[in-house]
């Protein structure tokens, strides 16, 4: 397996697109605390002469969980899933991929080698999370009367990770699909941002369906949904309004999550063990 994940290591490295995406990543997460911060600053500074409200902290422990994965989650969908494609079209482009099976690999170890890559990336993401969250957290709360309130909310850490597998898994199968970047690029941005929204969003104002709630990018989404603090209003009114809650709870979402995953790749392996190299 260690062998596998080298090999695939060892091309991915190489290539300047996914050096560009893990370099955004790793800068975002951070950014986006100080930029936060700042709006809040002037914000409050604002809110004090004119005797308005002064908007609290999200980033002390334990709310810096959920924001900054939240925050992340848009990382995820972004960088990582246009990995999830490129690993996968990039070896179509440049005939890697038949080159790999003709040098000696099988097919089902050069599908394990892009699974355990894409398991790596996600264990990358989640332990980069934990570690801004901790600095954040820490600087931002000041006084740390317990143990107890730094570790309340860190159940949002596995989920996190199964976010990154999610989106990834989802994007890796359509880079098998159609294994083209272009259009993979294409459809992932569609499906995800008008066609799945306008189904869900449809059948929800006509006809108050709760099920459309389990489709994949919203289950994978739910996984580290915006926090309550900041969208409390719109969570009590969609409830009041349909009769079931905006968001899955996490039990239903990390289920369900876990079986898209399976799905995906399954769905993946399929599409490549019939597919020409």
């Amino acid at each position: 397996m260690l062998h596998l994940l080298l090999l695939e290591w060892k091309k991915l490295k190489s290539y300047r697109t996914f050096k560009v995406l893990i370099g955004l990543y790793v800068f975002s997460l951070p950014f986006i605390i100080t930029l936060a911060a700042v709006i809040r600053y002037y914000a409050n500074k604002f809110g004090n002469q004119v005797g308005g409200d002064v908007v609290p902290n999200p980033f002390i422990f334990p709310y810096v969980w959920e924001t900054l994965g939240y925050a992340g989650n848009w990382l995820n969908f972004f960088c990582l899933g246009i990995i999830g494609i490129f690993i996968i079209t990039n070896e179509v482009s440049y005939k890697t991929l038949r080159k790999s099976i003709i040098t000696g690999l099988t097919r089902k170890e050069f599908f394990i080698a892009k699974v355990n890559m894409l398991i790596a990336l996600a264990l990358f993401a989640t332990l980069y999370y934990m570690i801004v969250a901790f600095i954040s957290g820490y600087f931002s709360t000041g006084y740390i009367h317990s143990i107890g309130k730094v570790f309340e909310g860190f159940e949002v850490v596995p989920r996190y990770f199964l976010q990154c597998m999610g989106y990834m898994s989802f994007a890796f199968f359509l880079g098998w699909l159609f294994r083209s970047m272009a259009l993979s690029m294409i459809v992932f941005l569609v499906y995800t941002f008008f066609l799945e929204m306008a189904i869900r969003w449809s059948l929800i104002g006509w006809y108050k369906i709760q099920a459309v709630q389990f489709m994949p990018m919203n289950t994978i989404e739910d996984l580290v949904p915006i926090p309550l603090m900041m969208a409390e209003n719109l969570v009590e009114d969609f409830s009041r309004e349909n009769g079931f809650q905006f968001f899955l709870n996490p039990t239903q979402a990390v289920i369900v999550s876990i079986g898209y995953i399976a799905l995906f790749l399954g769905l993946s392996y399929l599409r490549f063990k019939k597919s020409d190299l």
